[in-house]
This record gives structure tokens, C-alpha cells and sequence, in this order.
């Protein structure tokens, strides 16, 4: 059966990001977990972002 789902409020969930145990994003109401970024996953995305920008 599946789960009714309340959507929360922009204060309820920076209320939560405190004790939040992983990442998430917040998007139209709704908190998605995010991955883990790592320090290769970080210098690929510095690199693209200055590939589009620079």
C-alpha cells in the first residue's frame, strides 16, 4: 500500500537540516536525499563549470 506523503515548508526543513543524518535537497516541498560528493567527483565538476563559464 503505498504512503501518503506530506509535503514540508521551506522553515521545516531548514528547521531539520540540523539533525538531518545525510544531504538532501529541498524541491517544491518535497526533501530528496543527495549522494555523496567525493574529491574526484568535486574537481570533475570544477572543471566543467570553468569549462562553460571561462
Amino acid at each position: 500500500m503505498a504512503q501518503k506523503h506530506e509535503s514540508q515548508s521551506e522553515i521545516e526543513y531548514l528547521d531539520s537540516e540540523a539533525y538531518a543524518p545525510r544531504k538532501r535537497e529541498f524541491v517544491a516541498g518535497e526533501t530528496y536525499a543527495m549522494a555523496g560528493g567525493s574529491a574526484r567527483h568535486n574537481r570533475i565538476s570544477l572543471n566543467v563549470a570553468c569549462a562553460i563559464t571561462c
